[in-house]
């Protein structure tokens, strides 16, 4: 049961009209992955507030009850979201049209958004003006946030979670139960960051059961697993189908780009089918045109391959032009202890000067290698 977001959609298209003559905006920020969980909950958070107002318990005291122009940041350029396939195909679902979003480079942020709500990260190069946090990653000391902002920093499966969490406790679960089409928005992104709340991956937590349950109830949701699995097996599919993509493209649709201080050096960590890459047409041309585009000195890969009732995970370095990074890398993800990440190298991909790897430990994601690989970055 797919519910459309007709209202939804229609807010969209109205801020979205609006966003260039204003500038009191309190903007909600997804991370730059753009992901599904992060797509979706600062689309539903940002509708919730404009519905509801802001004397949200998102909000410190002192910007309650003030006239905002709120809505939703993609935190990505325009020309990046076709990328986003799960992402462009759970909102096409919902009734949601891409050309309604705003994405970051259709709109003078410096000029025109007062305050931020950040979801699903709380590092950013707008932290002075961040009033509230709802992310499910470790805390990053280094985040420069306001003494007063609001932080919700817990370690759940899915952001989403969080945000449903927020918006009940605004709300009521009498009232909350009565927006079916928005649970289910919410339900995708659990569901899939939970990795269809599988024990051996080891993301599902209380509060992601807590959220389901109210969605599963309030939904009247009756067989319960064949549902999830359907969701799941639906966006995975949507993630995977790479076939409007170039390998180009591909290096880019779930990126992360971490650099050292001063951004001489720099890190790409693309999420992609790690095993499959090097068999792409222009595969290795690609990686190359990419890594000058961007100034890289080495890629990373990280990826998930779902199979039966658990998951597979897969790393690859890829040294571009710096093999004293390259070794060092190597040398890290192999020793590493919290979390170990268990890798058995992978011998029959040859691919440029890189290396591929099983990761025997298929809880640790790259919110867990990230921050290891980015305190390296800072000795260089």
């Amino acid at each position: 049961m797919i519910i459309k977001l007709l209202r939804m959609n229609t807010y969209l298209k109205n801020v979205k009209s609006a966003s260039k003559n204003v500038t009191d905006i309190l903007a909600v920020m997804g991370n730059e992955s753009v992901d599904l969980d992060s797509a979706v909950s600062s689309i539903s958070l940002a509708y919730h507030l404009n519905k509801f107002g802001t004397n949200s318990r998102l909000l410190p005291n002192d910007k309650r009850r003030k006239s905002y122009s709120i809505l939703p940041i993609i935190n990505c350029k325009k020309e990046h979201l076709p990328l986003k396939t799960e992402v462009t195909y759970w909102l096409k679902e919902h009734g949601i049209e891409l050309d309604s979003l705003i994405c970051k480079d259709e709109i003078n942020i410096d000029a025109g958004v007062e305050n931020f709500i950040l979801v699903d990260h709380h590092v950013s190069p707008y932290h002075e003006k961040v009033v509230s946090v709802l992310d499910h990653r470790p805390y990053d000391e280094k985040s420069l946030l306001e003494d007063e902002c609001i932080v919700n920093i817990q370690e759940v499966g899915s952001c989403a979670s969080l945000v449903l969490e927020a918006i009940k406790t605004d709300l009521g679960i009498e009232d909350i139960k009565k927006e079916e089409s928005l649970l289910h928005f919410l339900y995708g992104p659990i569901i899939l960051d939970t990795i269809n709340y599988s024990i051996d991956a080891d993301k599902v937590r209380e509060l992601d059961f807590e959220m389901t349950a109210i969605i599963e109830r309030a939904l009247k949701i009756e067989d319960t697993e064949s549902t999830r699995q359907g969701i799941f097996k639906a966006l995975v599919d949507a993630r995977a189908d790479v076939s409007s993509l170039n390998s180009l493209q591909i290096l880019s649709k779930d990126l992360k780009i971490v650099s050292n201080k001063d951004s001489t050096v720099k890190i790409a960590m693309s999420g992609l089918h790690v095993f499959e890459y090097p068999f792409i047409d222009a595969a290795a041309e690609n990686i190359k045109i990419f890594a000058e585009q961007e100034n890289i000195d080495v890629v990373m890969f990280m990826g998930m391959k779902p199979v039966n009732d658990s998951v597979e995970r897969h790393l690859a370095v890829i040294d571009i032009k710096n093999k004293n990074l390259y070794d060092d890398i190597i040398k890290t993800v192999e020793s590493m202890k919290n979390p170990d990440l268990k890798l058995v190298l992978n011998d029959d991909i040859k691919f440029l000067d890189g290396k591929f790897y099983n990761q025997g430990n298929v809880k640790a994601s790259r919110k867990q290698i990230l921050p290891v690989i980015k305190d390296l970055l800072q000795t260089y």
